[in-house]
């Protein structure tokens, strides 16, 4: 998540953009006004489906060979589809956070997340890694400065790393980004041994939202000139394996002359990242996140790719969730939960480096308007939900807080409490935490509520089974193709059932059950709104 800025602000952040940073900006503290960007489902900014049709016809069900007439979900675990790796699910954290907060670590652990982004989404461009100070009057947190991020996180933690470079301003903040002092930072991290995975130039720097001091602010040929002939040259220079990534805006894709074509084209690069948001908070709607949500962002990965060309690189998901402006009733939700471990999902099956959801923990709360509290954002009751607060952390930072936006009207919520993104994210951590590969999966037309994910393990399979049906439960035979031995079957579940208990602030886990020693036709029920991982002979 970026920035976010009052709708009436809007204009106005694109003009202190332009100019440089402002007074408008420093007022709003202490590191996120209150809406974001427009991304996502927007008139101005959805791939038009007719320009993405040859990519988008390319569906899941149709990327994978049907190979069983029977009824439920088959897994072949002779298609195999991608490597798994803890590294397929990280969290964002930004250096407005404090890093060496006792129980942190812990956090990513309960997750099973492998890898972290940092220091932010929009900080990133205003943050100065060796004076550990931010432009435009920002203020990182005293004891998250890089090495503090790296000694009393990363390391303890054992986690891998994405790092976003400052490209929006120089050191003095009267410019743009230096690409000496990003290559100051790569030639630091090798010298001190830290394990940096990945390197991007700049967080959504095609956006107004973000702070751009070059001449020519948010413009796809200086973003690209500075990457061939600044930052990739003098980072590679210092350390010629350093992974060297670009921004890629995801909503121009079908535009030759765009953002993403142009730097595509134009600059080198070791892995390309992209951001996902596919709602508006205004026009939000549970139905569109469930069935809308991932098939758009399955056609977005592919027409990507296919921009690429003949150029194969990783691509990375850097930040993704429901909505970009102000958290609401949804993010909250089991609804949000589901979304979360199918977008997981499936962008492990498409071989996505790294996901990131946003973020593991912020001081930063948006409310129902009915509260009379600020920030406020939708919580309309055609949302499904029982909050009447909402945050973008998927652990609570411990609320009610200091924050003024997280300080009234909320109920008690120990550090470290497991909000529902955080239980369908240790779903799919459990999911990856093996060695083995992402397997294709058949569901038969008579579940289209079903949807399915496969793994083979060593001797053992896993499955992700989501049922997206919200008022009833499924009865779903599973066969696992070509397989012959019997094997226990276990099977953690987390959904509506759970969720709802939050009503009466009780942030309940999944349940677990075991089935038994098993053949390979089996069934499995699954309750109403609800995310299962099922677990093969491990």
């Amino acid at each position: 998540m970026k920035i976010k800025f009052i709708p009436i602000l809007i204009a106005m952040a694109i003009g202190i953009t332009a100019v440089g940073i402002g007074r408008a900006e420093r007022v709003i503290r202490p590191f996120r006004p209150y809406a974001q960007k427009p991304v996502g489902r927007h008139p101005s900014a959805l791939l038009p489906r007719r320009k993405l049709a040859p990519v988008a016809a390319q569906s899941k069900s149709a990327s994978v060979r049907r190979y069983s007439s029977l009824p439920g979900v088959s897994l072949n675990p002779a298609q195999k589809l991608a490597p798994l790796s803890p590294d397929r699910l990280g969290f964002n954290l930004h250096v407005a956070s404090d890093v060496t907060r006792p129980g942190l670590i812990q956090l990513m652990r309960n997750a099973r997340a492998g890898i972290v982004r940092w220091p932010g989404g929009t900080q990133s461009d205003v943050y100065h890694w060796r004076t550990h100070t931010m432009c435009g009057g920002w203020n990182p947190h005293p004891n998250s400065t890089f090495d503090q991020f790296m000694g009393s996180f990363v390391q303890p933690g054992r986690f891998n790393v994405a790092v976003t470079l400052n490209y929006g301003t120089n050191e003095s903040c009267t410019g743009g980004g230096d690409p000496a002092e990003a290559a100051a930072w790569v030639a630091y991290a090798k010298a001190k041994g830290y394990r940096v995975k990945y390197w991007t130039v700049g967080n959504e720097v095609f956006g107004p939202w973000e702070t751009d001091l070059h001449a020519q602010p948010h413009d796809p040929k200086t973003y690209a000139q500075e990457v061939a002939q600044g930052y990739y040259p003098q980072i590679k220079a210092v350390d010629p394996k350093a992974k060297v990534g670009i921004v890629v805006n995801p909503y121009d894709l079908w535009d030759a002359t765009g953002w993403t074509r142009t730097v595509l084209q134009k600059t080198p690069y070791d892995f390309v990242e992209t951001h996902y948001y596919p709602l508006l908070d205004e026009a939000t709607r549970d139905s569109d996140l469930l069935f809308n949500g991932v098939p758009d962002f399955r056609a977005q990965i592919l027409a990507l790719r296919q921009a690429m060309g003949s150029r194969k690189r990783e691509i990375m998901l850097g930040e993704f969730n429901n909505v970009p402006t102000r958290p609401n009733r949804q993010t909250m939700s089991v609804v949000n939960a589901l979304y979360t471990g199918m977008l997981l999902a499936e962008s492990a099956e498409l071989n996505v480096s790294a996901a990131f959801p946003w973020e593991l923990q912020e001081d930063y709360c948006s409310h129902d308007p009915a509260k009379g509290l600020l920030p406020t954002a939708n919580f309309k009751s055609d949302l499904y939900g029982w909050q009447t607060f909402a945050t973008y952390s998927a652990f609570s930072i411990g609320f009610p807080s200091a924050s003024e936006t997280c300080s009234k009207g909320l109920p008690t919520l120990p550090f470290g409490t497991p909000f529902p993104v955080a239980r369908t994210a240790r779903l799919f951590g459990q999911f990856v935490n093996a060695r083995g590969s992402m397997v294709a999966t058949e569901v038969s037309p008579e579940f289209p509520l079903i949807r399915a994910y496969g793994a083979s393990r060593g001797s053992g399979f896993g499955l992700l089974l989501f049922n997206l049906d919200s008022a009833q439960s499924v009865t779903l035979p599973v066969n696992l193709m070509g397989e012959s031995v019997q094997r226990t079957v276990q099977i953690w579940t987390y959904g509506k059932q759970q969720y709802d208990q939050s009503r009466f602030n009780r942030w309940v886990g999944p349940a677990k059950q075991t089935l038994g020693t098993l053949s390979p036709t089996f069934q499995v029920e699954l309750p109403p709104w609800s995310m299962s991982f099922v677990q093969v002979g491990l």
